[in-house]
């Protein structure tokens, strides 16, 4: 009979009352799992698990304020984070055994509440058979000493840092405020103090990496921490020791590089090319030694302005706009002159060339020497 009871119950308005104890929910939220206290904790000998459930008592009634007809009643719960509208987080349906209207039932006993709003907007809504959904849904609210619960929410903080991995020994290092210099020792920073936890530059105060935390990591006298391509490691100082510097020779007067370097004079935009460049001399302006892409050793550009030396053992001594191409080949002086052959010379002059093999130009304006050994 009891699809009967429910179909005449069907049409009519029914209402939902609740106790004024019906169910008391702390303001925070609560995770999807059970929190167990274990008997390990200080706090406690025995283990306590916190059921995800509510207990909740309600009334149904007729249009006219009449209890409802005992008996079973396919009962489906919602749980809402809005009064009017949206769609229910969480659900369950009971079959209740009502007397006298009366019911009550524990939330959560067969799909177990994982967590509730921690905004604190709560709502039940109550469904009866397959009529449509009561309303107005009830909201669920604390009772005055839940109140007291929001210090749990607190318990995992230490003046506002996050201790939820903290031991008899050590801090989270992600939540603490930085490395200090007393952490450091023989420059190494021990791991129990950080926690099995990247340290990164901001975790580091400044000034806390002091002389004394160094390590010397095989550094010797006069040594400093230089970059060789690949790591930090110690190398000789850049002022009297490194790769640029000069150093007195034998007899003391003459000064060389303690590598060997290519010389150009700086800020002059001049440029020396090839792997055999440390053999280049350019104290030119705006001059070159070497070709691009090719390894020419030897190549001399003694002074003057846009001079090129773009072959082995090629020398422009200055003027501007010469060019020494050819190998050996050499320009002394004057302007846009060119010695290509090889071997061949232009002593001076202007516009210039000694194109064939040990071709010789001795000065004057635009002569030729296009033949080898041929002589202007």
């Amino acid at each position: 009979m009891k699809p009967i009871i429910l179909a005449l119950l069907t049409p009519l308005s029914l209402w939902l009352w609740a106790a004024d104890d019906a169910a008391v929910l702390p303001s925070q939220g609560v995770t999807a799992a059970p929190s167990t206290l274990t008997s390990t904790s200080p706090l406690s000998s025995f283990a306590i698990t916190i059921p995800r459930m509510l207990s909740y008592q309600g009334k149904l009634t007729d249009s006219l304020g009449n209890p409802v007809p005992d008996g079973n009643y396919q009962l489906t719960f919602r749980l809402y984070t809005e009064e009017t509208g949206g769609s229910p987080f969480w659900t369950e349906a009971q079959t209740i055994t009502v007397r006298n209207g009366l019911f009550s039932a524990l939330l959560g006993a067969v799909n177990p509440i994982g967590s509730v709003p921690d905004a604190g907007n709560l709502y039940l809504s109550l469904q009866v058979g397959i009529a449509p959904e009561l309303t107005p849904r009830l909201r669920i609210v604390s009772a005055a000493y839940a109140f007291l619960t929001e210090r749990a929410a607190n318990s995992d903080l230490l003046q506002g840092k996050d201790t939820t991995a903290l031991d008899s020994r050590y801090v989270n290092e992600s939540q603490a405020n930085s490395i200090t210099s007393a952490m450091i020792v023989d420059g190494t920073i021990a791991t129990a103090d950080i926690a099995n936890n990247a340290i990164t530059s901001a975790k580091i105060g400044n000034g806390e990496v002091t002389m004394p935390k160094i390590n010397q990591s095989g550094a010797t006298l006069n040594q400093v921490i230089k970059w060789n391509g690949t790591q930090w490691a110690p190398a000789n100082d850049s002022v009297g020791q490194g790769d640029s510097a000069w150093v007195r020779g034998t007899p003391d007067s003459v000064l060389y590089t303690i590598r060997p370097l290519g010389i150009a004079r700086g800020g002059s935009n001049n440029m020396l090319y090839g792997n055999y460049r440390f053999t280049h001399t350019n104290l030119g302006v705006a001059c070159v030694t070497g070709t691009s892409g090719e390894d020419y050793p030897y190549c001399t550009v003694g002074g003057g302005n846009g001079n090129t030396a773009s072959a082995r053992n090629a020398t422009v001594a200055g003027g501007a706009g010469n060019t020494a191409s050819g190998p050996s080949a050499t320009v002394a002086g004057g302007r846009y002159n060119t010695a290509s052959g090889d071997h061949a010379t232009v002593a001076g002059g202007y516009w210039s060339t000694a194109s064939g093999n040990y071709a010789t130009v001795g000065g004057g304006p635009g002569n030729r020497a296009s033949h080898d050994y041929a002589t202007v």
